[in-house]
């Protein structure tokens, strides 16, 4: 397995004034088995703009599911989608209170290539039966047995 990854980290702890307003953008770029991105819109930080936008190949779509928050709706032009919430309070952290994740508002992104536009080096799922039925490919192998393995419990 070989993994190449680039991290540039930048701090300005020690430069930050009251009332200062960070901003930063992150581009990523994947191929994942499961065709859904999760898209946190805040942490316990107070947000004035949080923004996630999805350029989908030719004949491909998203679709949403909204957590915590009022049905967020993207802005889409062609297959780009832009989904924004802005003005989001910080979270009052409180002993014993439930994970952030389960507080702040969030967004599922699925996304699908369109009927016939499925690209042959892509591997997506469009349901659940699909997804048992790959692991069951690799899965259903890995329990066969042969007379060698059959015969150690007996010795």
């Amino acid at each position: 397995m070989y993994d190449e990854s680039r991290l540039k980290k930048i701090s300005a702890r020690d430069d930050v004034e009251p009332g200062a307003v960070f901003g930063y953008q992150v581009t990523t770029e994947s191929r994942p088995f499961f065709m859904q991105s999760m898209w946190y819109f805040q942490s316990y930080n107070p947000v004035v703009s949080s923004k996630l936008t999805v350029v989908l190949p030719k004949g491909w779509r998203a679709t949403s599911i909204t957590f915590n928050h009022e049905k967020v709706e993207p802005a889409a032009s062609g297959t780009t989608y832009t989904w924004e919430l802005r003005d989001l309070p910080a979270l009052k952290f409180e002993p014993a209170s439930p994970s952030m994740v389960n507080m702040v508002a969030r967004v599922a992104v699925n996304y699908f290539p369109t009927e016939g536009t499925r690209a042959p080096s892509s591997r997506g799922f469009d349901s659940w039966t699909e997804v048992s039925r790959w692991y069951t490919t690799l899965s259903d192998p890995q329990v066969s047995t042969d007379e060698g393995l059959e015969s150690k419990p007996a010795s």
